[in-house]
């Protein structure tokens, strides 16, 4: 059993419990040979006492068996919130700012004043945003462990009126961040990637000093004022500007560094070199968690084996530099970095020299946590090969992990849909990548669409014969086995279901000759014919060994089936020819073709998270906007209260499953809302309804939980033009009525109503098949959208649903 890899002198927790289950063994081996003769010389009770004490120690030895043998995951269940729901999550925005504003000091110039206000306009918006993304947890393991972390650092800490709360970001990108208001928030990412305590709790010092220093603020505050040419700014170049930003914001991290070295992790028992050391974990955290070299076996099946010229000889070497170009940077580089931190120490006596001070047992499983979650993260992400080399690196502990082999058959079909329809330019190019999941870009990279498609359907039909009881696995087999035999028009003659005995032939092989004489002319004519097959078609062969497990021929036979059936339709086109080339059958635009469509009852409903966005821009800079923050709070909270109504009227039940609707106590929505929402997101990133929804296997449970397969999505963009439309309407309009009266009214019009426009939207999805079964977007002049108007068309659309 391979383990986690730990940097330095500390042994790998499963060998440090092999060596103590040796120990306890070997002694209770000796105390057994010793009491050998010393059980005849006893009396009755003493035997007795000393049987229950060997008992004892083979529990004792057990346990540790026990231990060892859990430490292998043969599945894996996605972490959820537990516990009350933070208050900061369910708040509405306005509140939140309102008390936000109160940290502003009266006695601040009136400028000072607005800025500060304005920046907590916006910053409360947006955090609001991240909080209720579906991308936070609490009161997971993870973040409960963190929390301590935090919680220790300020023992020592001394008075802070901020109250640090931890909340974690299913997020694979090494990062942290800290609020205003005292939240620190730590990726997936960040936890999977750090090597002990020690590192995890500086960077937990460096944020908590950029909260206590109000470095948000200020650094907003700084870049209004360098974007309005105040001051010292007036009349610089842009590249002067970027400069100055970038020099104020390198200031402030190289002040969290050394505040939160010298104010809390110097006070703590922490090594102070892994504060230096974090800074190389850094540096290769583009990195995957550990570098190992692919095993090109490792995607083969019993029934299939991946040809190694998929894989590259040799990988992208790691350059890493630490002494980029930080110029236009917000961070100082490694090497600057790593000199004022060192200057920092060598100032201290030498401190600790411990790695872990909380709880090191608990830092290596939350860490393998992260770990796993991140399987899921990229996968979410559509970053397929990121996918399958997190995978592959924890199968190495944890070999036929379920949930590990699902992501990658996940990814390897999901890819497979993408390379079919010539679209993989979302993906980042082999050549750019570094280290060894450089094998699995290129693997990417290399395979054709077919042959995607082929690895894709071995690969989870393995899943499927591994886990026969997993209707999931089996579901995405079948997927994988239509994309491949629709897509590629597939038939049965396309493949060989006999193999051909490896022989070479050679254009004067007469040995080769007299075996064909020998075997008569149909052996022969058929000999040739399937190695000129071979020859002319390297996927012919593909499936030889399949088609004889009766399980794979029956369902393959049924799907030929259905595909030659589908072949017969009248306004018949091929998948190739309808997704990559856009066509559509003859007479789609005829409301005749439309009709053939069939409609879907909807009886229930649940409303995800209704959304409004009212901004404006900013007189003469149309690139730059002010979201309408009170005003969108204010309306999205009355099309909260009118959707179930609404719906009710038109004879649709419905759930609403929003975070501002919550109480502390509705966990269970809270975690549902993060299922939906993971769906929803990946579901729109997916140019084709074919495309694999990586969470799709959590669905059936949301399903039968809530009684409905539909889900609503609804919400409001408006936008109002500034002052600077009129203002041209006012120059150019005024000498035009002038000469021609009649356009007076009209030009009386312009100046006085809002300019503008906006969009207002509802769509219906059918998670349980992954497709859209309604969808209607409205379009006009923001003139017309008063909050009646808004109510109306949100009326209107529901309405149409219901008679879909």
């Amino acid at each position: 059993m391979i383990s986690i890899k730990i940097e330095g002198i500390f042994e790998p927790e499963q060998v440090r419990i092999r060596k103590s289950i040796d120990k306890e063994d070997f002694g209770r081996k000796r105390l057994l040979r010793a009491d050998s003769k010393f059980l005849f010389r006893q009396s009755a009770a003493n035997r007795k006492f000393i049987l229950m004490l060997k008992n004892y120690l083979l529990i004792i030895v057990l346990l540790f068996f026990t231990e060892v043998i859990n430490a292998q995951r043969t599945d894996y269940e996605p972490l959820k919130a537990i516990g009350p729901i933070p208050s900061v999550i369910t708040e509405l925005y306005t509140p939140k700012y309102l008390n936000a504003t109160k940290s502003i000091q009266d006695d601040l110039k009136r400028k000072q004043r607005k800025l500060e206000n304005d920046f907590h306009k916006r910053n409360q918006y947006f955090l609001d945003e991240l909080l209720t993304s579906g991308e936070i947890l609490y009161g997971d393991p993870i973040t409960n462990y963190v929390q301590k972390v935090v919680d220790y650092l300020l023992q020592n800490y001394g008075e802070t009126n901020k109250n640090f709360r931890v909340l974690t970001v299913r997020s694979p990108l090494f990062n942290a961040a800290a609020t205003e208001e005292g939240i620190l928030l730590v990726n997936h990412g960040l936890i999977a990637q750090v090597e002990n305590e020690a590192q995890l709790a500086f960077i937990l010092a460096h944020e908590i000093i950029h909260t206590e220093e109000n470095h948000s603020i200020d650094g907003y505050i700084q870049k209004i004022k360098i974007e309005k040419n105040e001051s010292s700014y007036r009349n610089q170049s842009s590249d002067k500007k970027l400069l100055a930003l970038s020099t104020y914001s390198k200031a402030r991290e190289y002040e969290a560094d050394g505040e939160g070295f010298k104010r809390l992790y110097a006070k703590t028992n922490y090594d102070y070199e892994e504060a230096l050391r974090l800074l190389d974990v850094m540096l290769y955290s583009y990195l995957p968690f550990d570098e190992k070299p692919i095993d090109p076996t490792f995607l083969n099946t019993p029934y299939f084996r991946l040809d190694s010229s998929f894989f590259p000889t040799t990988v992208n070497s790691i350059t890493a530099y630490e002494d980029y170009d930080d110029s236009k940077s917000t961070h100082p580089n490694i090497k600057a970095r790593r000199e004022a931190l060192e200057k920092i120490i060598s100032t201290y006596p030498k401190g600790g020299k411990k790695w872990f001070i909380v709880d090191e047992n608990a830092f290596h499983n939350v860490q393998e946590l992260a770990r796993f979650e991140n399987s899921s993260n990229f996968l979410r992400n559509r970053n397929y090969p990121e996918a399958v080399y997190n995978s592959f690196l924890l199968l190495q502990k944890h070999p036929d992990n379920k949930y590990l082999r699902r992501n990658i058959g996940m990814a390897l079909h999901t890819f497979s849909t993408y390379k079919n329809n010539q679209n993989t330019s979302f993906m980042v190019d082999a050549a750019k990548i570094e280290g060894n999941k450089h094998s699995v870009y290129t693997l990417f990279d290399r395979l054709t669409d077919k042959s995607a498609s082929i690895l894709a359907v071995h690969y989870n039909f393995a899943n499927h014969k591994l886990y026969p009881d997993d209707p999931f696995l089996k579901w995405i087999f079948e997927k994988s086995l239509t994309e491949l035999i629709y897509f590629h028009e597939i038939t049965d003659e396309d493949f060989e279901t006999e193999g051909l005995e490896a022989v070479e032939i050679e254009e004067e092989d007469t040995e080769f000759e007299e075996d064909m004489e020998r075997s008569g002319r149909s052996g022969k004519v058929s000999k040739l014919r399937k190695t000129k097959r071979l020859q002319q078609d390297q996927y012919s062969y593909a499936f030889v060994e399949a088609f004889a497990d009766i399980d794979f021929k029956s369902i393959w036979d049924q799907k030929i089936k259905e595909f030659e059936e589908h072949k017969n339709q009248t306004d018949y086109l091929s998948w190739k020819e309808k997704r990559v080339f856009g066509k559509k059958p003859e007479g789609f635009y005829k409301k005749s073709y439309r009709k053939k469509k069939e409609s879907v009852k909807i009886e229930k409903v649940v409303v995800v998270t209704p959304k409004l966005l009212r901004f404006k821009e900013k007189p003469f800079k149309k690139d730059e906007v002010d979201i309408m923050f009170e005003k969108t709070d204010q309306h999205l909270q009355s099309i909260r209260e009118a959707l179930p109504d609404y719906l009710k009227q038109v004879n649709i039940e419905s759930e609403i499953l929003d975070y501002k609707m919550l109480d502390e106590t509705d966990i269970d929505k809270f975690n549902d809302l993060m299922i939906v929402k993971d769906w929803m997101k990946e579901y729109w990133a997916h140019p084709q309804p074919e495309n694999m929804v990586s969470n799709s296997y959590q669905v059936d449970a949301f399903i039968e939980k809530y009684g409905t397969q539909y889900i609503m999505f609804t919400g409001v963009i408006s936008r109002k033009s500034p002052g600077v439309n009129k203002f041209k309407t006012l120059i150019y309009g005024l000498p035009f009525s002038l000469f021609f009266p009649p356009y007076i009214p009209n030009y009386a019009l312009i100046l006085i109503s809002p300019i503008g426009n906006f969009k207002h939207y509802i769509y219906i999805y059918d998670i349980k098949n992954g497709r859209t079964i309604f969808q209607k977007v409205d379009t006009g002049s923001r003139a017309e959208l008063t909050n009646q108007k808004m109510h109306a068309l949100l009326y209107e659309k529901i309405v149409q649903a219901a008679n879909h």
